[in-house]
This record gives structure tokens, C-alpha cells and sequence, in this order.
């Protein structure tokens, strides 16, 4: 779906930023943050933080349609929230094993 992974993680990354600004979600509350234009999420324990990825997503639908909007915008439309949640956390656990 998206061929350009460095484009890819440079738009999600920011629409990661401008939800961070605009609300008291759960990752300002626990202390997840972001850092550069890659996407790392650091935390101050030792929880895991893949698990912690994919459960915010599973449970924020605002992020969830905020994203699926950008992403699908140009193509795939029929898609539903379901295949994007599934799609969207497959692709976030690329880029995080990929940083390792």
C-alpha cells in the first residue's frame, strides 16, 4: 500500500505529533513519546512497548480514523477499520523491528 517506507514513517510520525499536541491521550499520560523521524517510542520502565502500541491503536478510534483518513485518502477506500487496525499494526511492528 505504501511503497516509500522512509515517506511513510515521516507522515505517520507527524500525525503521531499533531495528536500529541491537540489531546491528552494516552501516550502523553504514560510517558511515550516520540523522537526524530524515526519511530521509536521510548518509555520510562521496561514494559513492552510494541504490546503498548497495539493496544492504543485497538482502542483509540480518533487516531485509528485520523490515520486511515491520510492513508486511504488516495485509493483505498473500501477497506475497513478492521483490515486497516490489522494492516496498520503489521506495518508498526515492521518499522520497530526494523530500528532495533
Amino acid at each position: 500500500m505504501i511503497e516509500d517506507k522512509k515517506q511513510f514513517e515521516k507522515e505517520i510520525v507527524q500525525l503521531f505529533q499533531n495528536e500529541l499536541m491537540i489531546s491528552e491521550n494516552n501516550f502523553k499520560a504514560r510517558n511515550i513519546k516520540l523522537k526524530s523521524f524515526e519511530l521509536e517510542i521510548i518509555k520510562k520502565n521496561n514494559e513492552d512497548y510494541t504490546s503498548e502500541v497495539r493496544s492504543y491503536f485497538l482502542k483509540n478510534d480518533d487516531i485509528i480514523g485520523i490515520i486511515e483518513c491520510f492513508i486511504f485518502y488516495d485509493g483505498h477506500p473500501e477497506a475497513t477499520k478492521t483490515e486497516f487496525r490489522k494492516w496498520f499494526i503489521e506495518e508498526i511492528d515492521h518499522i520497530l523491528k526494523e530500528g532495533d
